[in-house]
């Protein structure tokens, strides 16, 4: 990978996880003016339309787009063709954010037309990205099957890779495949989707991979809960905890949180309020005084549903 896309791919990476705009706008024409000194015309015009798509400025982002792909779409390099490949995935989520859904299509079916069958790393990236995109905008389009259909693409395409790069959408894709065949209440499938992202990613190193594997095993839960299958359900909960529960990862804290909840959730169910106030107060014991933002919303819950909790044991009691 040449030094411009190590840069750029580092960028984004920080803006998933800090959602920083304006560090990552910064970042964007601190490059853009690198890649002109340099005479890297690819370069140049990518960013240019990345900060157009960043401010919103759709049509002209679209443009640029455009341009990119004509201009250096024949090209022989693979960090040019890295960049062509980029900007068709960038204009199918610009299309998208413009509801222009068919278009979104073409453009993600042209990443996979034109590089599909690459043999670099850097290239397979943004098919196995289109795709997964492509199984969101269909799944929200409520066209199940051709989402599932996506979903799978990227599973057969991608299960025997081992490059980092594509083993995220991978993830992704066969958790999504979990959630869909979920909602459309096919549970035995959904398990099995589930536990193969427990199974195939549970010893991964990276953040990204192990958040897949948390939230796999907190819907699990979930779904065995509904299934009534409560011990399983307790068991997919715990698995949570004891895996993640010392992780210093916002993310994984987050899925840990939630699964504490919904354990506490499953025990007053039961009736069983002692465990269900032990479940709610190891919520706020661990995270009561987080600062992320995303783990107000356990704790409240787990306060409220404390509450809750209290009133019914003590009904309870005051019956006998």
């Amino acid at each position: 990978m040449s030094r411009f896309l190590e840069v750029y791919e580092a960028m984004i990476h920080r803006y998933r996880s800090d959602k920083d705009k304006g560090a990552f706008r910064s970042g964007l024409l601190e490059l853009l003016e690198k890649a002109t000194e340099e005479g890297n015309e690819a370069g140049k015009r990518f960013l240019e339309a990345r900060i157009m798509h960043l401010d919103e400025k759709h049509e002209e982002a679209l443009a640029a787009y455009d341009e990119v792909v004509s201009r250096f779409g024949e090209a022989e390099a693979t960090e040019v063709l890295v960049l062509v490949a980029k900007a068709l995935v960038n204009k199918g989520v610009t299309l998208e954010a413009q509801k222009k859904v068919e278009d979104a299509l073409v453009a993600y079916d042209e990443v996979v037309s034109r590089f599909g069958e690459a043999e670099a790393t850097e290239l397979l990236e943004p098919v196995a990205m289109a795709l997964f995109n492509k199984g969101v905008l269909l799944k929200a389009q409520k066209r199940f099957e051709e989402a599932l259909a996506a979903y799978d693409e990227v599973i057969s395409r991608f299960e025997e890779s081992t490059a980092t790069e594509l083993l995220e959408p991978f993830a992704k894709a066969l958790f999504n495949k979990g959630a869909l065949l979920k909602a459309q209440e096919r549970f035995e499938e959904a398990l099995a989707a589930y536990d193969e992202v427990v199974s195939r990613f549970a010893e991964a190193e990276a953040t990204e991979l192990l958040v897949r594997v948390a939230k796999a095993l907190v819907n699990k839960g979930y779904l065995l809960q509904a299934q009534e299958r409560f011990d399983e359900a307790l068991a997919a909960y715990d698995a949570v905890v004891s895996r993640f529960g010392e992780s210093t990862a916002t993310e994984l804290l987050v899925q840990v949180a939630m699964a504490l909840v919904n354990k506490g959730v499953l025990l007053e169910a039961q009736e069983r309020f002692e465990d269900a106030l032990a479940a709610y107060e190891e919520v706020v014991a661990r995270f009561g005084e987080a600062e992320a933002a995303e783990l107000l919303e356990p704790v409240a819950m787990a306060l409220f549903n404390k509450g809750l909790a209290f009133e019914s044991q003590k009904k309870i009691e005051d019956a006998l």
